[in-house]
């Protein structure tokens, strides 16, 4: 089978593999759509997360199960499935409260064991959620950034809030704009410089999208600000948005150390909280609501490439000018 895997930074092959053979509790996939998540880039630009090399990459995806190992009894051939992304350890406090998101050794499919980038993958059987009949591959393959989405949003819900600032109109900015406008009445605020993703998000439902040069009119305007960046004057930018007492969500993943002043959060008093992965319910809901046609998370593609240019695939994304949303890679 046809495989993209990961060497080093900047170096991903279209290789021909064997196909696995599931053991036990293991499933074989056939894939049908993958995403390229903000995580992959980083590990493409800088290696952010990889623990080995070779890896086949990816771990937004979904397919149809083609072939169980002999334990397996919760799927079957036939079944249209998405992965779980998260490789957890099952044994720590977090695990065993139900909290994978949180686990002690978390990592992920594509980055600490072979992902979806391929035209199979071999999974364990937990790792795998069922889906409905009438959702459709290319949004089942976005349900993971969906879900953290949803594990975003459900943060930031958690404050009285009128008014709604995203610093970040990437995928994920895109994905909880659509939430919070399907499932608020919240006034939503989007700052990004790419003129194309402030286009997108207010598609999706954001009331305003300025460029990051004209946030000063906005200062201590929100009462939730979401960071879905991950670079020091997003997070500066967030702190000026916030309101005093308001909370900053931190959902983007910086390569480089802050850089910022710190002093906002102490003079604000802002509560500030980070965002790791998704929980099952979170996967749950967005099934749901992806199934009920209350979200459609397949609306903030743009671009789709097949297997073998998944290299073209990750080079198109690096680039916010050419690609203000996904990129699909469809084997």
């Amino acid at each position: 089978m046809l495989a993209a895997r990961y060497y080093a930074p900047g170096d991903i092959r279209v290789e021909d593999v064997p196909v696995p053979i599931p053991r036990d509790r293991q499933v074989l996939v056939r894939i049908q759509a993958a995403g390229i998540c903000g995580s992959d880039m980083h590990n493409y630009r800088i290696g952010m997360f990889m623990t080995y090399a070779p890896v086949t990459v990816g771990h937004e995806f979904c397919g149809v199960v083609c072939e169980t190992g002999p334990l397996v009894s919760a799927v079957k051939p036939g079944d249209f499935v998405v992965a779980d992304s998260r490789v957890y350890c099952t044994q720590c406090p977090h695990c065993q409260s139900g909290q994978v998101n949180r686990c002690c050794s978390l990592g992920f499919l594509g980055e600490v064991c072979d992902g979806g980038f391929a035209e199979y993958a071999l999974l364990e059987e937990h790792q795998l959620f069922k889906l409905p009949a009438g959702i459709a591959p290319e949004q089942a393959a976005l349900l993971e950034p969906l879900s953290v989405a949803l594990h975003i949003w459900e943060k930031a819900k958690r404050v009285s809030q009128k008014r709604l600032a995203i610093v970040g109109a990437g995928p994920i900015g895109q994905l909880v704009t659509q939430v919070s406008a399907a499932l608020s009445d919240t006034e939503i605020l989007i700052v990004e410089p790419s003129p194309a993703r402030r286009s997108a998000a207010k598609n999706l439902g954001a009331h305003r999208a300025i460029s990051p040069d004209e946030t000063e009119q906005y200062t201590d305007w929100a009462d939730c600000v979401i960071e879905a960046v991950g670079k020091t004057a997003a997070l500066e930018s967030a702190f000026n948005l916030a309101s005093i007492g308001s909370t900053v969500v931190l959902a983007g993943l910086f390569e480089e150390t802050f850089g910022g002043d710190m002093n906002l959060v102490t003079e604000k008093e802002l509560h500030v909280c980070g965002v790791n992965g998704f929980t099952t319910q979170n996967m749950a809901d967005a099934i749901a609501l992806t199934h009920k046609k209350t979200l459609d998370p397949s609306a903030v593609i743009s671009q789709r490439f097949p297997l073998r240019e998944t290299r073209q695939a990750f080079e198109t994304m690096n680039d916010a000018g050419r690609c203000p949303g996904k990129v699909l890679v469809l084997p």
